[in-house]
């Protein structure tokens, strides 16, 4: 096989290879993955990161709301347990199981509905209401 001949079979399942990831990065699976990373990384503190995936319109709240998560609340588990997408793929709702607890003594535990809209092809967390479970979860000072 000639130089050319190999190098042109490289570039073609190069493409064909990119193409099968770029088909993988369906509306579903991005808002599964924007979900699934504001809730790990904010369980485990790391709220630089989890807001990456926060709307600026509610960043400073969410900051603000999680003040106290890693110092008097630690949060044990977290599961997304419901996702829906709209027909349009601009908007989706997210609902998360957590269990946490307050200096490290009392197990509570809280269901929260997430709102999300897409802009360009990117999900971010527009706001959150707590549906049901203690509201010390939340810090609303």
């Amino acid at each position: 096989m000639s130089h050319r001949m190999a190098t042109l079979l490289a570039l073609l399942s190069a493409l064909a290879l990119a193409s099968c990831t770029l088909s993988n990065l369906t509306p579903q699976s991005r808002f599964s993955d924007a979900a699934y990373r504001v809730n790990d990384t904010a369980r485990w503190g790391q709220l630089d990161l989890a807001s990456e995936y926060v709307d600026a319109s509610y960043k400073s709240r969410f900051l603000s709301r999680r003040r106290e998560w890693g110092e008097r609340i630690s949060v044990a588990e977290v599961d997304v347990v419901f996702m829906n997408i709209d027909r349009e793929h601009d908007r989706a709702t997210s609902e998360v199981n957590l269990s946490w607890l307050v200096d490290g003594i009392s197990l509570y535990k809280s269901v929260i509905t997430q709102t999300w809209k897409s802009e360009r092809g990117q999900f971010r967390l527009l706001d959150e209401k707590l549906k049901k479970g203690d509201p010390g979860l939340f810090d609303e000072q």
